[in-house]
């Protein structure tokens, strides 16, 4: 960002009248079920770069502040609702999650997504809220040629199921949490998530992934006063294995709010922008 201008709180000044801004309906199968979203389309005729930007669980916060700014600072951005969520059919659970980002990985990195949306598939950065910053981390600990990731209050779901059968009252504690998230999704069940995390826990620990992180560029952004995602259990562990990694380019902030980050919008935008502009592809 510049002192001229702040895409976070301004608008630009100057409209491209034949490439203006826009949005588009995003409409994807995965797992032969349709998956629905946006796509924010930067103003200008050259291709852009693309944030893929996930929702935590059960979907309800979509981030849309955060991708018209990024928007505004030359992005593209695509927002979509996984499996069972907000409109996209099919079972939610969280193994399906993960392949429903697989398939739009695969999705996006096609002459015609770049061709319909304006988009440069060469560059893209994943990133994330909760356990949208969950995928996101894992994704990119998966794909090679994914460089650049962010995560905002990260879920480590595999740490949390780890602790299922060794902390007393955890699985009681999870049972509530989970149900109360699958009174709005789809063809799923407080006990059926949890059997999802249980079953995968070992292959979910973000902590286990860290030298796959050699060589990247990671945002993490915690909560200080983070109820849902505590950050002694979830940004501290990772924090300290990913620090282990001698070429991994590693942001860290912390925020003074909750999980939400319901009233630091602005400054989570501004942090999160502010590092995109320092990305080379």
């Amino acid at each position: 960002m510049t002192e001229k201008y702040n895409p976070v709180v301004q608008d630009q000044e100057q409209r491209d009248g034949e490439n203006p801004a826009t949005m588009l309906s995003f409409i994807h199968t995965s797992g032969d079920e349709k998956l629905i979203g946006t796509v924010f389309i930067a103003q200008g005729k050259d291709p852009k770069p693309l944030v893929i930007l996930l929702p935590g669980f059960p979907g309800n916060e979509v981030n849309f502040d955060i991708a018209h700014a990024v928007r505004r600072a030359g992005w593209n951005v695509l927002v979509f609702n996984y499996r069972g969520s907000w409109g996209s059919s099919g079972k939610y659970l969280f193994s399906n999650m993960l392949e429903d980002i697989d398939n739009v990985i695969e999705f996006v990195r096609s002459d015609s997504f770049g061709e319909k949306y304006n988009t440069d598939s060469s560059r893209i950065v994943l990133a994330g809220h909760s356990m949208g910053g969950f995928g996101a981390l894992k994704k990119t600990a998966e794909y090679d040629f994914i460089k650049h990731t962010a995560a905002f209050a990260c879920f480590n779901i595999g740490y949390v199921g780890k602790l299922f059968g060794v902390v007393p009252g955890a699985k009681d504690i999870a049972l509530e949490k989970l149900s109360m998230g699958a009174m709005i999704l789809n063809e799923t069940s407080g006990e059926e998530l949890y059997d999802d995390i249980a079953s995968n826990a070992q292959d979910w620990d973000l902590t286990d992934y860290a030298s796959n992180f050699s060589g990247k560029n990671v945002l993490l952004i915690s909560a200080g006063h983070d109820h849902l995602a505590p950050t002694e259990m979830h940004s501290a562990p990772l924090l300290k294995s990913l620090k282990t990694i001698d070429d991994l380019d590693l942001s860290e902030q912390m925020l003074d709010t909750g999980h939400s980050f319901s009233d630091k919008r602005i400054e989570l935008t501004t942090l999160f922008i502010e590092w995109l502009s320092g990305i080379k592809f």
